[in-house]
């Protein structure tokens, strides 16, 4: 069973086996960015019709010697072992890298004419999708975050929303200090200087690395659904370079809206989703 055990498609796999899922088993693999991809791709699969559920998502596991000693190697992690509470705080002036997480999150998606209306109500719609390469270096952004810009204005396009319409960001944030400042500079340029509030899991949960963009989508969406943003764990004092109203210290009371939530990957890839309250959108 070692074959099985190591080759990427093996979740997948084992997944449809697990609920007798015969239609399209797609393994997305696109670094920080494959759950929120694989979100798209199972978006992708709906519209096409070929199938009516989709179970889709991400997940890693790489706490382990080896993968933290190359993660350490490029300079990516929190060497702060005086304070592991503060380790990761995505936009702070004193990060200085990511802790590492492991995690899970995967979605059931249907088209809005598929739910049942007896059944359970939906956590909330998934309206648009896109993704984008920065084409620039294997493992920084691009400076100016190009790439991440248009990503998230093709996601914005394809559900037919406007920028202006955008009630917060979730954003990949990761505590690493070019990766925070590209994609606060495109956030920036999207919003022409007007961001809504932005939020960064990855302080409280670490970077999950391939599960982080699922797992994220469902914050961004439990946050829609209780209109509130939850706060940026660790943030102590805002990076000046930073130029977004990041939520600090406690949750913030959200207006109606999208929200947006971004995943960034090495290699270049990004992908952005465009998420809406249940009954908020149809």
């Amino acid at each position: 069973m070692t074959i099985p055990m190591v080759m990427p498609s093996s979740v997948a796999a084992l997944l449809s086996l697990r609920f007798g899922f015969g239609g399209p088993c797609v393994t997305v693999s696109a670094a920080c960015a494959s759950g929120a991809a694989a979100i798209g791709e199972g978006i992708e699969v709906l519209r096409r019709r070929a199938a009516d559920v989709v179970l889709a998502g991400g997940v890693d596991s790489l706490v382990g010697y080896g993968a933290m000693c190359c993660f350490m190697r490029l300079d990516a992690m929190s060497r702060n072992v005086s304070c592991p509470e503060l380790a990761s705080r995505p936009f702070d002036a004193d990060r200085d890298g990511f802790v590492m997480g492991e995690g899970a999150g995967f979605v059931v998606l249907q088209r809005l004419d598929d739910v049942p209306p007896s059944g359970p109500e939906p956590l909330g719609l998934v309206l648009g999708h896109a993704s984008s390469a920065d084409a620039y270096h294997l493992v920084a952004p691009s400076p100016g975050g190009e790439g991440a810009i248009r990503c998230m204005a093709l996601a914005l396009a394809d559900a037919g929303v406007q920028a202006r319409d955008v009630a917060h960001v979730n954003a990949h944030g990761t505590s690493t200090v070019l990766n925070d400042r590209a994609e606060a500079a495109a956030l920036s340029t999207l919003f022409e200087g007007s961001c809504p509030p932005v939020t960064a899991p990855k302080g409280s949960t670490g970077h999950l690395i391939g599960g982080s963009g699922a797992v994220e989508a469902i914050v961004s969406l439990i946050s829609l659904r209780h209109r509130q943003v939850p706060p940026v764990a660790g943030l102590r004092t805002i990076d000046p370079d930073v130029d977004l109203d990041l939520v600090q210290d406690a949750p913030r009371q959200a207006l109606p809206g999208y929200a947006l939530s971004n995943s960034f990957g090495f290699g270049g890839a990004n992908t952005a989703l465009v998420l809406a309250a249940w009954g908020s959108a149809g």
